[in-house]
């Protein structure tokens, strides 16, 4: 895993360090949806529309270039450990999903989107 600000996830893990464990404990279950070469990158999310809190996300570097496919598998993983994540970190952790594709493979997505927003 990647921290993508490396001094910020590292001040919060050692708040939460419970998370280090639930992050060993589900490795096996992230291989089996997105692969043995899985990426995950750490970032610590600060919503200030909420009085300043954090959450450290896990976004799943997907580049199966399916988009409904990677939303498919992150829907399965998080309904596979949802009790355990709630039982072990709550919600001061989370996985999303950042997509790699070309941009072909991207064209057909953002021409139902702009479609849509030009009604």
């Amino acid at each position: 895993m990647i921290a993508r600000n490396p001094e910020i996830v590292e001040a919060y893990l050692d708040k939460h360090a419970y998370i280090i464990e639930f992050l060993e404990t589900i490795r096996p279950t992230l291989t089996k949806f997105f692969g043995r070469s899985v990426n995950v990158e750490l970032e610590v999310l600060t919503y200030p529309d909420e009085s300043g809190t954090e959450e450290l996300v896990g976004w799943i570097q997907y580049t199966g270039g399916d988009i409904e496919r990677g939303l498919d598998l992150l829907e399965e993983l998080e309904g596979e450990i949802f009790d355990k994540q709630i039982e072990m970190v709550g919600n001061s952790f989370n996985f999303n999903i950042e997509f790699s594709c070309n941009l072909l493979h991207l064209s057909k997505y953002l021409t139902i989107f702009l479609g849509m927003i030009t009604y």
